[in-house]
């Protein structure tokens, strides 16, 4: 009885081990060895006091491996270009890896360069304001209020900005003290809503808008129903053609009419034979270029100039409608507006 705790202690640490394990696939060869290239390659810039550059090799190598390694590169990277806040998440998570073979060889320096690191941080505790807020700090977004825990903010004299639709947005200087946590209540107060104004005359003509619509001008408007016209002639003419070489072409098919008992089918219909071909090849030509206006004049008519002419109700009902006389002849006519 004494022994079944014990063991069943161990299985969980045994199962926490393995699904630790399991939470992220291992790199493979060649993304380890690119990511160790990348991280030579950064180390160099380093040296060479190129340290933004450093940096974007570092976050490409953690990209390609995501090894401990690599992101705590990106830490001191961004801690020697002073981004604070990156630096100290990076090596945070750096140092959570504890069974890493470089972490445990580097883990005193990298616990010093973390302590560097956050003498220049502080803690922000924003309460107060509206749901769905949104806040900055020096630009930096740090979230929607209520946040769900203090924030993380550099040392000194920072710009504090909350913003909310409908309310007045606050903005306001603090000042946040290393390794402190600063608490700050922000109240925000809702603009006013403009008062309802009567609807003047301009007003009630937008309101009686009828429709808008638009309508093609200029000379691509003219030039394309042209283009078009000249299409639909030449289907016209295609067709008409087809229809006579048709008509040809059945009666030299008429062995009555072109097979005669002396001399020969050419003999004696040969004018209805080349009036087949001929008939033809017209038609062919045609409604080939018969289609071809009629596809550019269309393209033409679609990408015309439109002027947009809107119709309200009052310009609809100033009309003058006229129509016959009471008599047998005359003309009535009464304006409407």
């Amino acid at each position: 009885m004494g022994r079944t705790p014990r063991f069943a202690v161990w299985a969980l640490v045994a199962l926490a081990w393995s699904a630790e394990g399991r939470a992220q696939p291992a790199p493979s060869a060649e993304d380890t060895a690119a990511a160790e290239a990348l991280i030579e390659r950064g180390l160099a810039e380093r040296e060479a006091g190129h340290d933004e550059a450093a940096l974007q090799l570092f976050r490409q190598a953690f990209e390609r491996a995501q090894s401990p390694r690599s992101q705590a590169q990106v830490a001191l990277a961004a801690q020697a270009l002073g981004q604070w806040i990156d630096a100290e998440r990076e090596l945070q998570g750096a140092l959570g890896n504890t069974r890493d073979p470089w972490i445990r060889r580097n883990r005193a320096a990298l616990e010093g360069a973390l302590r560097v690191v956050q003498q220049h941080l502080g803690l922000l505790d924003l309460r107060g304001g509206v749901p769905g807020a949104r806040v900055t700090v020096n630009g930096r977004a740090l979230g929607v209020l209520p946040l769900v825990e203090p924030a993380r903010v550099l040392v000194g004299t920072v710009t504090l900005e909350v913003r909310a639709a409908g309310y007045y947005p606050i903005s306001r200087e603090l000042t946040v003290t290393a390794g402190a946590v600063l608490r700050e209540t922000v109240e925000m107060r809702p603009e006013p809503v403009a008062p309802a104004v009567a609807p003047s005359l301009a007003t009630e003509r937008v309101r009686e808008t009828v429709h808008t619509h638009e309508r093609v001008t200029g000379p691509q408007r003219a030039f394309g129903w042209v283009t078009l016209s000249l299409g639909a002639a030449g289907l016209g003419l295609g067709v008409a053609a087809h229809l006579i070489a048709s008509n040809a072409a059945s009666e030299w098919n008429d062995d009555p009419l072109c097979l005669p008992a002396q001399g020969t089918r050419f003999d004696a219909c040969g004018d209805r034979y080349e009036r087949a071909l001929t008939y033809r090849a017209v038609s062919w030509a045609a409604l080939v270029s018969g289609g071809l206006l009629g596809a550019v004049g269309a393209l033409l008519l679609a990408t015309a100039p439109r002027a947009q002419q809107t119709v309200t109700r009052s310009e609809a009902r100033a009309r003058l409608d006229c129509g016959p006389g009471p008599g047998a002849v005359g003309l009535s006519c009464v304006a409407r507006f």
